[in-house]
């Protein structure tokens, strides 16, 4: 049966996700240029280097919280775009209950992962960032005692590093660290490296501009290596039902 025809297929159409990540993808870019429009173009011989370094941790602290709710943003259109795959349609009140949760990140992560696989370390860190952004917002940008009570006991989290990483003979991605020889007809490629980072009680939050720069590169690998990959495999699972239901 062709598209036209099908009303639920056209809804299907996998071409309205397209926007979704686009959208994903230029709110984390936003957050990049801010973050290189200041960090890199105001000269230390024009303020004092105390207010400068005041100013830039200011700077990066928006743009750390800019860039969570960006991606809050997307969860809810992700959201939206999983009931219209499911159900074929978006009433006007489950819409309004998605945007009403729009605020709730964990919910909406946590409805995502009911449909859409996304690994324990890849939702851990999504999580914790959004922990960090909260603590930024309505706790002086300290760190508090529940928010390392949900971490672990230690205050324990873990930041993500952009590397260069290759796969061994098993398929396996290991870290190029130099100086490394890979293997034979074995290319590079761009991974994602969690490392341990700990907090201490009311310790202040502060990102170095590298570590925001990763972060955002890290969402961006997120979207197009785990989650893109998980939805089209959840969207071609509801196809292969709807076509085999018809």
């Amino acid at each position: 049966m062709e598209n036209a025809a099908n009303p639920t297929a056209e809804i299907l159409d996998p071409r309205f996700l397209i926007q979704v990540f686009e959208q994903a993808h230029q709110g984390i870019c936003r957050c990049e240029a801010f973050l290189d429009i200041y960090d890199n173009k105001i000269s230390a011989d024009k303020i004092k280097k105390e207010d400068l370094e005041n100013f830039l941790q200011w700077n990066r602290n928006n743009v750390f919280r800019e860039l969570i709710e960006s991606f809050a943003f997307f969860l809810t259109e992700l959201r939206c775009a999983i009931e219209l795959i499911k159900v074929g349609e978006l009433t006007s009140e489950r819409e309004k209950i998605f945007r009403n949760d729009s605020r709730n990140f964990h919910k909406q992560l946590e409805e995502v992962r009911k449909n859409i696989n996304i690994s324990k370390e890849d939702g851990d860190f999504l999580l914790v960032m959004n922990d960090l952004s909260n603590c930024i917002s309505h706790d002086c940008g300290l760190a508090i005692k529940d928010k390392l009570e949900k971490w672990g006991r230690d205050g324990k989290i873990k930041f993500p590093r952009i590397s260069p990483m290759f796969q061994d003979s098993s398929g396996k991605w290991i870290e190029a660290t130099p100086p490394c020889t890979l293997p034979e007809n074995t290319g590079l490629s761009v991974g994602i490296i969690y490392e341990e980072k700990q907090f201490k009680e009311f310790e202040e939050i502060k990102f170095e501009s590298k570590q925001i720069s990763d972060i955002c590169t890290a969402m961006h690998l997120l979207l197009d290596t785990k989650i893109a990959p998980a939805v089209d495999e959840f969207f071609k699972t509801v196809i292969s039902k709807t076509n085999s239901s018809s």
